[in-house]
């Protein structure tokens, strides 16, 4: 994960409260004694060290390249903003923030207290690690992504998502109780929400949205309705007669 992407490595995060969590569970049982302890701190120890030992050929491939094993290349060309964090920004930006480019992580994100509830353990190893991720990302000078459709960013968190989004799902139908009703509800609203985001593809694509900066959503949405209908259709119409 680390070699894909160095942010991925708040991931590890994970691992460590599992540790925490598993040596906290066996003092209160009682069962942590010299022998557990020896056990449990190899494993960790020994996944430690093949964790470094796999992930050494990225730092020397960088240290060549770079000069610096920690290097980010293009994006180290930039001081991090540890004293101005983009917390707004990422979530509510016109410039590609997470929760107006991509509205569907707003239930996602919620879901992932709803999973509270069911699997609290996991839950709270997913929200360390999306919680993480998001303070990480704020502080990097850059945030937008770029050039990129949304926050590109959060791609790493894609798992954690659908698991919060399928726990939303579910609180949704603790509220309602009719299974079979509320599944047709939350079909069309997830329905909605991937049509709104194959929307603003389709812009990308024609130059509607600008590739990078700034957009003004009255213009997304007027386009969004009355101009990209249009134009899919045209483009369907070329694409088949190309076949034809």
């Amino acid at each position: 994960m680390c070699e894909v992407y160095f942010a991925n490595g708040v991931f590890l995060l994970v691992l460590a409260i599992e540790a925490i969590g598993t040596f906290h569970r066996k003092w209160k049982r009682g069962e942590l004694n010299s022998s557990s302890i020896g056990r449990l701190t190899g494993s960790y120890l020994l996944f430690s060290v093949s964790a470094i030992l796999a992930f050494a050929p990225q730092l020397i491939v960088r240290q060549i390249i770079f000069g610096t094993p920690l290097a980010l290349g293009l994006y180290g060309s930039r001081e991090w903003d540890w004293r101005s964090p983009h917390f707004w920004e990422v979530l509510f930006s016109p410039n590609r923030g997470a929760f107006l480019w991509t509205p569907i992580l707003i239930p996602s994100v919620l879901g992932l207290f709803f999973l509270r509830r069911r699997a609290s353990e996991i839950a709270t190893y997913f929200l360390a690690a999306a919680g993480c991720f998001y303070l990480l990302i704020s502080v990097d000078p850059w945030w937008h992504g770029v050039e990129s459709f949304g926050i590109r960013f959060f791609v790493s968190l894609t798992p954690v998502f659908v698991m919060g989004l399928a726990a939303a799902c579910a609180r949704f139908a603790e509220a309602w109780g009719n299974l079979q009703e509320v599944t047709r509800r939350v079909a069309v609203i997830i329905t909605l929400l991937i049509v709104w985001n194959l929307g603003l593809v389709f812009q990308i694509r024609d130059h509607l949205l600008p590739i990078f900066g700034q957009i003004h959503w009255k213009d997304v949405v007027y386009d969004q309705f009355r101009v990209v209908p249009g134009e899919l259709a045209r483009a369907f119409r070329s694409y088949v007669g190309s076949f034809l």
